[in-house]
């Protein structure tokens, strides 16, 4: 085998593997055995089928699917060995000749490379951007302190019941008279009516009730109904018109004060003793989770862009458009890729260069432990909100975080993540950047009113997030 490049660009080349008959031969004649130990045809006892039948079967594939291998194999050793700095893969040259190892003892194939161009990081020359803290206001430090009450509120026997209550009893699955179902949906569940599971309009019916009633459940969704009732979506869209709640228990909770013994429960060991103090703390802790990304992305999107437009950074364009169209599949035609190339595909791949120096220059580097704590975050900010400052709910978090990250799927998204996340911390702290804090209703009202560019990408708010 021999391998001789030519550049046919400032950065493109091209590889040119000229393979003969006896470098493939005997990795072929060892495949060819395997095969022939293992075939099972009629008239012929497993193994025996004679070599030259096998070969006529199979031989012509076994020959091609074994070149592919070398010229794969030779393909990533060059490219080791030289510490070639590649835009996409190998794409077979255009002067290609198909090979046909029925009539040639000896074969050339041509692969077209594209090279990343050489270029320097200045951060100096990426200035006058702002970088949006976002802060809890009021309404927010409000909300969550009642969550707080609730968390740490006594419970007692009531009467008759009232917004706060909490009801114990039978969903039950009724027909069209309000009668129980013969076989259908019946469990005991509880709930409170501070839930935002229950649907607005059904809550009223809870009110001024005695234990014994019987009113009509409705949830705000279907996956809110599936797991409160612990059945599928299928299942619960089925019954969600036809589920009366019958009341055996009602109980109140008696929602404690903001006083230092409140303070003290929430916030153990902290010697909290004012409302000021205390709402300081809450608004400490209040997770921002999926607003401040949203921010944050806003942010990264507006480095690159400043990036892309200080940077002069050359690129093999028509490797990079054959590439592109490989690449997809058949998902994107020659054509589309002309219109797109400079605003999208182009200006892409010009940030994933400027991406993968940052991240070199910043020496990122995520750890197990880094991967176990934002997977632990994001069960917080989703599931488990509830579990934040106990030590017993850490370390339930620690186990579900680490069963979870088994899933290749799913710590390849946490890690792509985290890197994201690190990556913004960097260019925050280390490009000339104005960082202001703006409460969360402020946030989103600016840039709602902020009308939309002609090919900009709508950016999520609390009207149209997921």
């Amino acid at each position: 085998m021999e391998i001789i490049r030519e550049n046919t660009g400032e950065m493109t080349a091209q590889l040119r593997i000229k393979i003969t008959r006896e470098d493939y031969l005997e990795r072929t004649e060892k495949e060819l055995k395997k095969l022939q130990k293992d075939m099972v045809l009629p008239g012929f006892r497993k193994g025996k089928v004679p070599m030259g039948h096998v070969k006529r079967l199979y031989g012509q594939a076994i020959v091609v699917d074994e070149v592919n291998k070398m010229l794969s194999e030779a393909l990533q050793k060059y490219i080791d060995e030289n510490q070639l700095d590649l835009l996409g893969y190998p794409l077979a040259g255009k002067n290609s000749k198909p090979f046909n190892p029925e009539t040639e003892t000896e074969h050339e194939f041509r692969f077209d490379l594209g090279l990343a161009p050489s270029f320097e990081l200045n951060l100096e020359a990426v200035s006058g951007l702002t970088y949006t803290q976002l802060v809890p206001g009021d309404e927010d430090i409000d909300k969550e302190i009642e969550n707080y009450r609730h968390q740490f509120a006594q419970v007692e026997p009531q009467e008759v019941s009232d917004e706060n209550s909490i009801f114990e009893g039978t969903l039950v699955e009724v027909n069209e008279n309000g009668e129980p179902v013969e076989g259908g949906y019946n469990t005991q569940r509880a709930f409170h009516l501070h839930s935002d599971m229950v649907d607005a309009d059904a809550k009223v019916a809870f009110i001024g009730v005695k234990a014994g009633a019987k009113v009509s459940f409705k949830t705000v969704s279907i996956a809110a109904l599936a797991k409160f009732a612990e059945v599928t979506e299928e299942k619960a869209q089925q019954i969600k018109d036809r589920l009366v709640f019958e009341i055996e228990e009602i109980k109140k909770e008696v929602l404690p004060d903001l006083n230092v013994e409140f303070f003290n429960q929430v916030f153990p060991h902290q010697n909290i003793q004012t409302e000021e103090e205390f709402r300081k703390e809450v608004g400490q802790r209040i997770q921002l989770g999926w607003m401040q990304r949203i921010a944050d992305q806003r942010f990264l999107n507006e480095v690159a862009d400043r990036f892309i437009e200080t940077h002069h950074i050359p690129l093999p364009d028509e490797f990079l458009k054959r590439w592109i169209v490989a690449n997809s599949e058949g998902k994107i035609t020659q054509e589309e890729v002309e219109k797109d190339y400079d605003k999208k595909f182009a200006k892409g791949i010009r940030w994933e260069l400027i991406e993968s120096k940052l991240r070199e220059k910043a020496k990122m580097e995520i750890t197990p432990d880094d991967l176990r704590e934002r997977m632990k975050r994001d069960l917080i900010e989703n599931y488990f909100g509830f579990l934040k400052y106990s030590p017993e709910g850490d370390a339930r978090l620690d186990a579900l975080a680490t069963d979870m990250l088994k899933s290749e799927e799913q710590a390849r998204k946490v890690y792509n993540e985290l890197n994201e996340e690190k990556l913004i911390v960097y260019l925050r702290d280390n490009l000339q950047v104005n960082i202001v804090e703006q409460s969360i209703n402020e946030y989103f009202d600016s840039f709602k009113k902020q009308p939309t560019q002609v090919g900009e990408q709508e950016t999520d708010t609390p009207d149209n997030a997921q």
